[in-house]
C-alpha cells in the first residue's frame, strides 16, 4: 500500500465515522477526538475530512461537527490547532452564516471558550478570534446604504467648550471588546 493509499484510507475511515455524527452525541464526539489523537500522524487527512464534512453537511447536523473541531483541538493540541489556525476564520463564519439562529447562539459559546482556555491563552490566535469578531459584527449589522439618501451635515456642529475640567470615564462604562458581542 503507497503512502497516498494509506492517506485516502485515513481520510476515508474518518469521514465515515463523521457520517455517524448525525446529532449532538457525546460519545461520538469522543471516540472521533480519541481516534484524532490516536492518528495524530495523519492529522492533515483529518482536519481536511472535517472541513470536506462542514461543508458538505446540512445545516442542521454542523453544530455537532463544529464540537468536534472544538473538542479536537481543545484535547488534542498543537499539531491539531496548528492545522486549523490557518482557516479558522472562513471555517467559522461559513458554519455560522449557513446554520440556524439557536446553532448561531451556541457557536458564539464555543467562541467565547477560545478566547480563555485553562492556560490562561486563547486557543487560536487573538488576531483570528478578533477576526471572527469583526466578521460576526458586520454580519449581524449590515450597512445599507441608499445612494440617494445624503447623509445629514449639520450645518452648525457642536464645538467643545475649552474649558471644561478634566474629566475621567469610568472603566466600567467604556465597552471592550468582549463586551461589543452579544451572546
Amino acid at each position: 500500500m503507497s503512502s497516498d493509499d494509506i492517506l485516502q484510507a485515513v481520510y476515508d475511515d474518518y469521514r465515515t465515522g463523521l457520517s455517524d455524527l448525525t446529532f449532538n452525541s457525546k460519545p461520538i464526539i469522543t471516540n472521533l477526538t480519541i481516534i484524532a489523537a490516536e492518528q495524530s500522524k495523519f492529522a492533515k487527512m483529518i482536519v481536511r475530512a472535517i472541513e470536506h464534512h462542514l461543508d458538505s453537511v446540512n445545516p442542521s447536523m454542523k453544530l455537532p461537527a463544529f464540537y468536534l473541531l472544538d473538542s479536537i483541538c481543545k484535547n488534542n493540541g498543537p499539531v491539531y490547532i496548528s492545522m486549523f489556525q490557518p482557516r479558522i476564520v472562513s471555517i467559522f463564519m461559513k458554519t455560522y452564516t449557513t446554520v440556524s439562529q439557536e446553532v448561531q447562539k451556541s457557536l458564539l459559546r464555543v467562541l467565547t471558550t477560545w478566547y480563555n482556555t485553562p492556560s490562561g491563552k486563547p486557543l487560536f490566535s487573538r488576531d483570528s478570534l478578533d477576526s471572527i469578531k469583526a466578521d460576526l459584527n458586520s454580519y449581524n449589522n449590515p450597512r445599507r446604504f441608499n445612494s440617494s439618501v445624503k447623509p445629514h451635515q449639520n450645518p452648525k456642529p457642536y464645538k467643545v467648550p475649552q474649558n471644561l475640567p478634566n474629566a475621567t470615564i469610568p472603566l466600567s462604562n467604556v465597552p471592550t471588546p468582549s463586551s461589543q458581542l452579544k451572546f
